[in-house]
């Protein structure tokens, strides 16, 4: 009787735990609820009458245009390296073999009639 009354006794704190645990979650769900709420009803705006969070968007854009030219820009500054590389071996009487990958393809222009 003694064994199912400390089973019992644990499972009662394991409830109390558990509800002490819910309670917690819920208050902080409320809590983020609300500064969740009291962020959307900031409607500020720039100089220019841009929303923040529209400008905020709009950074986080220019920062990615901003990271891949600079990736385009390492990308040639190696093609340039080697093809200097190239050119110099080639002034020593060196024998070289040289290949170029355009990542732009060109279209020519319709002619006019």
């Amino acid at each position: 009787m003694e064994k199912l009354l400390n089973w019992s006794a644990g499972i009662d704190n394991s409830i109390v735990a558990i509800n002490q645990k819910l309670d917690f979650l819920l208050l902080e769900t409320k809590a983020f609820r609300g500064m969740e709420a009291h962020y959307k009803k900031l409607q500020e705006q720039t100089p220019m009458g841009t929303n923040l969070s529209n400008s905020c968007q709009r950074l986080d854009i220019h920062q990615q245009n901003i990271l891949d030219t600079v990736q385009k820009l390492d990308k040639t500054m190696k093609q340039i390296e080697c093809l200097t590389s190239d050119i110099d071996r080639l002034r020593e009487g060196s024998e070289v073999t040289v290949s170029i990958k355009s990542g732009r393809k060109f279209v020519f222009p319709a002619t006019v009639q």
